[in-house]
This record gives structure tokens, C-alpha cells and sequence, in this order.
């Protein structure tokens, strides 16, 4: 038995970047964070660099998907503006005229595409030792720094969405620290009598996975750590794992689970 963190989010619009798509005028969104996407936010919301490797569970769902547009300049533009002011022999590259003859008359600008998540809601489970989940709790519990998930623009809200009645009212939900145990794998009848699904998840993808995981949802290549967790920012390099999102759900027969009390009721999950 271990201990895990339990805390669930709500964000308006959300955004986490899939390097599946490599145009750079499009910029596609996973439908779930990626590990160190969370614990990148931990760190930061606790204002320290976790020395230790924490697993994370993800799961959520969102209400669309939008395609939103943007207009930026050229990923070259601030070289090229650099290399204008010289050949005119401009010194202040201040001077918003010389800006704005650049961008509208030279180099011009460009459209962005870019997908957004609507009405995200997510489940997150972490664990760690005792201490470190002891202090990223309190600092969920009284924060002081500004929360926010994938990019800066997209805060998170530590609660959920009541769709009971019409009026769709966010409820805060607290972080709770829970007890958490291992099932090494049941069989399909019993997952079913149980109604034991996973849906709306990623599942880890290895040599030995079924065709059957490999068939219920569409694969990414996602970073769950760090090769070297103590490094400077500067020097990480990711560590990643094959994930199959399940959208559809999936009984996960034979597939060791975790799982904790909450509420009266069994929550399974599997650590990412």
C-alpha cells in the first residue's frame, strides 16, 4: 500500500502541444497532458525542483475541441528585422514605424492554427514519497503562485464541472491524500460484474501489449521524466514511453491496477 495525491482541475480552454504535427503554421493539442507537463506544473506551483521521479495517473475529458486562429510573425522575423535595421542604417529598433514598415511592407506576418481544448476537466493522481506529496498538498491547499497548465493563458481551477442540473456550476473540490493499492489483473467477467473500465486515459504500451490495447485508441510517444531529474532546466532531456489513448474506454483485462477509496467508491487508474 502507498500513498497517493488526488486532486482534480478545471480549465476553460487548455492547450498541450502534440509534435505528431510538424507544420509551424498548426499546431495540434493531445487530449491529455503528458506526465511532465503536471509535474512541471507541480514544480512550479511549489517553487522547487522534485529531486525524486513521482508517477502520475491522468484521465479527463473535455466538452470540444475548437480550431482556434492567431496572427504571429515568422519564426525568423526578430533575425531578419535585426539584419533590416543594419542595412538602413537604423539604430533605434524601437521606433514603432520602422516596426511596423517591416512587418506589414517586408516580411508581413502569419496566420497560426491552433487546436483548443473546451471545458477540460481532469483527475490527477501522484505519488512520491511521504514528504514530497505532503508538500505539494499544502501548497494545492493554500497556493501562492498562479495555476495554470500547458501554456500560461490556460489557468486551472482546482474543482469540477456540476452538470446535475442545467446551470452546469463549477464546485471547488479539495486535494486529499489517500491510500493506494495494487490488483494484479482480473479477468474479463469479473471486470465486467465490477464494471471496471478505464476510459478517457492513457494506457502504457510495451513489447508484451495486446493487439486488442493496441487497437482501442490512437498511440503518442509522450514524456513521463527526466533522464537526469537533478539537471539544470537547460540540460533535461526527456524521458518517453508509448501511450495508447483510450477514447472510446476499454476493460482492462488482466492488467495490473491501482486503485484507492474515494468517496465510498473504488477509483481504479493505471500510474503512467
Amino acid at each position: 500500500m502507498t500513498k497517493a495525491l488526488r486532486f482534480q482541475l478545471y480549465q476553460p480552454t487548455a492547450h498541450f502541444r502534440d509534435y505528431r504535427f510538424s507544420q509551424d503554421n498548426y499546431l495540434g493539442t493531445l487530449p491529455l497532458p503528458s506526465p511532465t507537463t503536471v509535474i512541471g506544473m507541480l514544480a512550479y506551483l511549489c517553487d522547487e525542483r522534485f529531486e525524486e521521479e513521482l508517477q502520475v495517473a491522468i484521465s479527463g475529458v473535455s466538452a470540444a475541441k475548437e480550431t482556434h486562429f492567431l496572427r504571429g510573425e515568422i519564426g525568423t522575423f526578430w533575425k531578419e528585422y535585426q539584419t533590416f535595421l543594419k542595412q538602413k542604417k537604423l539604430k533605434d529598433w524601437t521606433d514603432s514605424k520602422n516596426y511596423r514598415h517591416f512587418k506589414d511592407n517586408i516580411v508581413k506576418n502569419r496566420i497560426m492554427n491552433v487546436e483548443v481544448l473546451r471545458e477540460l476537466e481532469l483527475t490527477i493522481f501522484v505519488t512520491g514519497s511521504e514528504a514530497t506529496l505532503q508538500r505539494i498538498h499544502q501548497h494545492l491547499l493554500h497556493p501562492q503562485r498562479y495555476l495554470s497548465l500547458g501554456r500560461k493563458e490556460d489557468f486551472a481551477l482546482l474543482g469540477k464541472i456540476d452538470r446535475s442540473t442545467d446551470t452546469n456550476k463549477f464546485v471547488p473540490v479539495k486535494p486529499v491524500l489517500l491510500d493506494v493499492e495494487i490488483n494484479q489483473g482480473m479477468p474479463l467477467i469479473e471486470l465486467l460484474q465490477q464494471k471496471i473500465k478505464l476510459d478517457k486515459c492513457y494506457l502504457p504500451v510495451s513489447e508484451n501489449t495486446s493487439d486488442k490495447i493496441l487497437d482501442a485508441g490512437p498511440i503518442f510517444r509522450l514524456p513521463h521524466t527526466y533522464r537526469d531529474i537533478k539537471a539544470e532546466k537547460v540540460d533535461r532531456e526527456y524521458q518517453v514511453k508509448t501511450y495508447v489513448y483510450l477514447d472510446e474506454g476499454l476493460y482492462p483485462e488482466n492488467q495490473a491496477l491501482a486503485y484507492c477509496n474515494y468517496q465510498e467508491q473504488k477509483e481504479y487508474f493505471v500510474w503512467m
